[in-house]
């Protein structure tokens, strides 16, 4: 049942959908997938080597946007 009280199938399979909006690990996915493509793309777009700091650092950052994807999806998943 949901808030308004139906019992159809389309109401029930939205109730679904309300739990996936409300919760934050899609979103979180979604930003780390977001990132880590922006970051693939800086890296195989850049005209010029960057110098070997910034190169650790975005690798970094790369790992670190990979590391919060599965993360999330990890958490996503346990919650279902």
């Amino acid at each position: 049942m949901n808030l308004i009280g139906c019992h159809c199938d389309t109401c029930t399979s939205l109730k679904g959908m309300e739990r996936i909006v409300s919760s934050k690990w899609p979103k979180l996915m979604l930003m780390s997938a977001a990132t880590a493509a922006w970051l693939v793309y800086d890296m195989a777009a850049a005209t010029e080597t960057p110098r070997v700091a910034v190169a650790y650092m975005q690798y970094a950052f790369l790992a670190l946007a990979v590391i919060g994807f599965f993360g999330a999806w990890l958490n996503y998943a346990s919650e279902k």
